[in-house]
């Protein structure tokens, strides 16, 4: 079994497109800032006297490593399609069907309607794999956007932020002002994201004959 690796909307199209992407992961868990330049970080615990200590600690405890394979969760929704037996499958929002046939053992309850999360999709109806081939140092995020199609926070870091497009759910011109601290989030009533700390993965889609092994 592989792991999971969300990637935000355009990120996902341009993997699908033309193979590759820069991915951005969640460090967890966060380093806790210690105040000045001191950071605390549980996994393994340790304090580090400035960032740079700390990039180089994350560094040697980066969970994905070049070679690991991960499959990506996406917004989905298990159908049925026609009144075949063997037409089960799973309908993605760009309208794409990929038949599951006879469905599977995990199949979930189709009294369910409606699009369901990509933090619900389970390994097994996953269409996008990918192969990490290169981590890079991770980086502390200080400018955010927010989003306010999807209520996300968006680093300002991210590939394609600065598009017309929000990287997190592909809709047009969604995205707010840059915003540095948690003051300027305050004064127009949005929290403060706590995530300051992200992986970057450099990601290869999966050859056709790489998703069809099993675990």
């Amino acid at each position: 079994m592989s792991d999971s690796l969300p990637l935000p909307a355009l990120s996902l199209t341009r993997l699908r497109d033309t193979g590759s992407v820069l991915a951005l992961a969640k460090v967890e868990p966060q380093p806790v800032h210690k105040g000045n330049d001191l950071w605390y970080w549980p996994n393994p615990p340790d304090t580090y006297n400035s960032a740079e200590h700390l990039r180089r600690g994350l560094m040697l405890s980066c969970p994905h490593a070049p070679g690991d394979r991960v499959w990506i969760p996406e917004v989905w929704r298990p159908t049925r399609q026609g009144c075949g037996a063997y037409n089960y499958g799973i309908l993605f929002r760009d309208l794409e069907f990929v038949n599951h046939g006879a469905g599977h053992d995990e199949w979930p309850d189709m009294r369910e309607r409606g699009w369901r999360p990509a933090a619900t999709m389970p390994e097994w109806a996953a269409r996008t794999f990918a192969t990490v081939t290169e981590v890079l140092r991770p980086v502390r995020v200080g400018a955010w956007c927010y989003a306010s199609c999807c209520g996300t926070w968006v680093p300002w870091e991210e590939p394609g932020v600065n598009e017309d497009w929000c990287p997190r759910c592909g809709a047009r011109s969604c995205l707010s002002e840059i915003m540095t601290s948690e003051a300027q989030a305050r004064a127009v009533g949005r929290p403060w994201p706590p995530t300051t700390w992200l992986w970057r993965l450099k990601l290869e889609a999966a050859e056709a004959a790489e998703r069809e092994e099993g675990p």
